[in-house]
């Protein structure tokens, strides 16, 4: 079963990313392969609707998708009265009723952006966690997975800063880099309907905390952090740690920085979700979620 809205990531750690391989038939098999959601996501309230899904379509009674308006139309002339309520499987089984208004595309879903009084809507997936977690790996792994919606990825701020300065920051210019690491997400979140970020401010604010005993950075963090749309924590267990000269501190405090972020996302009550095992294992888990977003949270 895939996530609940409100869940943690120590509630849903028990029932993993959701299950992409529950749809009977060829169509199930097409769904499995493109990150399709299992057959329980279906069984939506007919208040949904207003009315029950005609008896040929697969799925139940659901709908979703830029296309839909509770019914399938003819857009041309409005014409809404043609047709029913479109699946919530990600079009498949309207397919060569949609395929001229929109490319299917792998999904079957139509573009992903949106815009809200002139503004454009994105989801924002933070990729949080300690040093030596896989998180640049995942990130650019993420990108090329997603080429599809497409997704845009925001480099670490802080090691580009590390690397261009040849040491660590000072105090002082820890609010640069967190304000720097928000301004590319947003000017990302301008241009792209998904925006994958290798880390956000609240990491800064961390380490600031951490190294500096500063948490003047962690009320805004805090608050930028609340408007992220899927925040997934990356363990240290399954990837062993790798000494990188002066940019990381050990093993230790690699267990460390990941306890005190798990626990500031429980304390705040920010909505995270697990990765973990290997490279491979952790963005197969990523992609999973992030599509489950998706389909849950499409803009109409």
């Amino acid at each position: 079963m895939g996530p609940r809205p409100g869940w943690t990531g120590a509630a849903r750690a028990a029932h993993g990313p959701p299950r992409l391989d529950r749809q009977p038939g060829r169509h199930g098999r097409e769904l499995a392969a493109a990150g399709g959601l299992s057959r329980p996501r279906h069984r939506l309230p007919l208040a949904l609707l207003g009315r029950p899904a005609h008896r040929g379509q697969r799925g139940g009674d659901g709908a979703v998708g830029a296309q839909v308006h509770r019914e399938l139309a003819v857009l041309d002339r409005h014409q809404r009265r043609l047709g029913g309520p479109v699946c919530h499987q990600g079009l498949l089984a309207h397919r060569a009723a949609v395929r001229r208004l929109h490319p299917p595309g792998r999904l079957g879903l139509a573009p992903v952006g949106a815009r809200v009084e002139g503004r454009r809507v994105s989801l924002v997936v933070a990729l949080l966690g300690a040093e030596c977690t896989g998180k640049s790996s995942l990130t650019q792994a993420l990108g090329e997975r997603l080429r599809d919606l497409p997704a845009a990825t925001v480099p670490e701020h802080l090691r580009d800063w590390c690397l261009a300065h040849g040491r660590t920051p000072r105090q002082h210019e820890q609010a640069h880099i967190a304000a720097e690491q928000q301004r590319q997400i947003d000017a990302a979140a301008a241009q792209a309907p998904v925006v994958i970020a290798d880390t956000t401010a609240l990491m800064t604010a961390l380490y600031s905390e951490h190294y500096f005993a500063d948490r003047s950075l962690m009320p805004a963090a805090l608050q930028r952090h609340r408007a992220v749309s899927l925040t997934l924590l990356c363990d240290p267990d399954g990837i062993a740690w790798q000494a990188d000269g002066w940019l990381r501190d050990g093993e230790a405090t690699r267990h460390r920085t990941h306890r005190a972020l798990q626990d500031l996302l429980l304390a705040q009550g920010l909505p995270h979700e697990p990765l973990r095992g290997t490279l491979d294992q952790r963005v197969a888990q990523a992609e999973a979620w992030i599509r489950d977003r998706l389909r849950r949270d499409l803009p109409v």
